[in-house]
């Protein structure tokens, strides 16, 4: 008898415990009193997100697994080229094809905020805009019709290389000419950019196979040694005038 009463006695404990212990650990509170698990799913889908991304990477820009990169690049470090290179993509080096991606990586997973520039958030435009200063060095503008201008327009697809920015209109149709989205071209029809969809916010790398962007595609546009100097001085007239592109209809 007394073995029964032990043993209710201790099963009760044992119950009351979970049910006192578990909703602390599950459902801890902040401050405010509020519930603190909205915080943890985000985490969870930005990993996803990420891993997602990195994914595509690896199977669509193998090559990055195998760069060598071989020293730090100084932020304003001059890149010469022999003359026959003089209209060729600046990404023709590989070393700042790894810088590129990497920089890119470092973004992978930041939320989608119009107008913003920091880890906290970033548009399109200014995602573009950080990620080509910190790989080459000079200021670029944000704007993504701003960043349109500065290039001669590759027309199909067929013709991008990696590096090249891709300029996109708001609507699938083919009289809408307004760039309003911007994205940057790596490998094997796949880009990174900062996306305000629903379907995946952020900075991640999609496929331009993906209907949606293949609708909008508008063109391209390439970094190269012939236009290097005219984007430089471009960029630093509009930094010393204080000229600042417009964002409005951005995506």
């Amino acid at each position: 008898m007394k073995k029964t009463i032990i043993y209710i006695i201790l099963c009760f404990f044992v119950l009351t415990s979970i049910e006192v212990i578990a909703p602390i650990e599950i459902f801890a509170k902040g401050k405010s009193g509020k519930v603190k698990h909205k915080k943890k799913t985000k985490r969870v889908r930005k990993s996803a997100n990420v891993n997602q991304s990195l994914s595509l990477l690896k199977t669509h820009f193998p090559e990055y697994s195998n760069l060598d990169y071989l020293s730090e690049m100084s932020f304003l470090q001059e890149i010469t080229y022999l003359d026959e290179n003089y209209n060729k993509s600046i990404f023709a080096d590989y070393e700042l094809r790894y810088k590129l991606v990497d920089n890119i990586n470092n973004w992978l997973g930041t939320a989608y905020r119009r107008g913003g520039r920091t880890s906290k958030g970033v548009d399109c435009s200014n995602f573009i805009s950080v990620v080509i200063e910190q790989t080459l060095g000079f200021r670029f503008p944000a704007g993504a019709k701003s960043q349109s201008t500065y290039f001669t327009p590759i027309k199909n697809m067929e013709d991008l290389q990696f590096g090249d920015l891709l300029f996109f209109s708001g609507s699938k149709s083919k009289k809408a000419r307004g760039i309003r989205h911007v994205g940057i071209y790596i490998n094997d029809g796949m880009f990174a950019h900062s996306s305000s969809a629903s379907s995946g916010r952020g900075v991640k790398y999609t496929l331009l196979s993906d209907g949606y962007y293949t609708q909008r595609f508008r063109y391209g546009g390439r970094f190269t040694q012939s236009n290097w100097a005219d984007n430089l001085q471009k960029a630093n007239v509009n930094k010393n005038t204080g000229t600042t592109s417009s964002l409005a209809g951005e995506e």
